[in-house]
């Protein structure tokens, strides 16, 4: 349960992030890869969302 609230709040500030890299356009390639990896890692561990939080 824990590991999964702080996955998804890495995967929000990853979001968020990019989000905000697609407006100003810096480092955007850098920002949708963490992103990428973030929602993998979360999508694994609650194996495509059948886990719950």
């Amino acid at each position: 349960m824990k590991l999964t609230a702080w996955l998804i709040r890495h995967r929000d500030a990853a979001a968020e992030a990019w989000l905000n890299a697609m407006d100003t356009g810096h480092h955007e390639r850098r920002t949708h890869r963490r992103l990428v990896f973030w929602d993998a890692l979360l999508g694994i561990w609650t194996r495509d969302g059948t886990r719950r939080a």
